[in-house]
């Protein structure tokens, strides 16, 4: 949406996580001119083939608006304001259909690798052909009081991607040592279809 008194024009593209040009996903319209205090639709066009058939592709959506330059800056050395959102996006194929992808995080397999004095390494193992996008990965557990607490977690888990695997570190909160450290529960945060967080222990 433009702000209310000058127009913006806005770019749009479809590129890969990094950054190079997926040619069988557009964007249109690819370059529009969005009138003051209005609105602009932006779809994203498939051409029919290119992305795998048999599990979930991610890819960005890049947005970029550049603003109308107000009259006491024209004629002078002065840059117009750019502003770039880089938006996730999934594309889930029609072979697909009717698996339930909100079972997926369940079907996620977990292994402690190695710990250390302050963490754990813990390898994912994602057999389904879904992203699974992660808001959040704890271990509970008991360290020398009576009522279990979160002692271990990882905030930078992001997107395992379908038919792969990850190895993240579990790290100590508050000084906890791994060998005081008694572990009773995994819990992970999945972000679902609808933008909605849900709880898996």
């Amino acid at each position: 949406k433009s702000a209310p008194q000058s127009p913006v024009l806005v770019q749009s593209w479809i590129s890969s996580l990094d950054g190079k040009a997926i040619p069988y996903f557009s964007t249109t319209p690819p370059l529009a001119l969005v009138k003051p205090n209005s609105l602009q639709q932006i779809s994203i066009i498939y051409q029919g083939e290119g992305a795998p058939v048999d599990r979930e592709s991610m890819f960005q959506l890049n947005v970029q608006d550049s603003g109308a330059m107000t009259p006491e800056f024209q004629n002078k050395n002065s840059l117009s304001p750019s502003f770039l959102q880089v938006i996730k996006a999934f594309y889930r194929p029609p072979a697909l259909k009717g698996k339930d992808v909100l079972k997926a995080p369940l079907e996620l397999k977990w292994e402690i690798k190695n710990k250390t004095a302050t963490s754990y390494i813990v390898k994912i193992d994602n057999p389904t052909p879904f992203n699974i996008v992660f808001s959040g990965i704890l271990f509970s557990g008991k360290t020398n009081k009576k009522a279990s607490e979160i002692i271990f977690m990882n905030k930078d888990a992001d997107v395992l991607a379908p038919f792969s695997s990850v190895e993240l570190v579990m790290s100590a909160r508050n000084g906890i040592n791994s060998a005081t450290a008694s572990l009773e529960k995994l819990i992970f945060i999945t972000i679902d279809d609808y933008g909605m967080s849900n709880v898996f222990q």
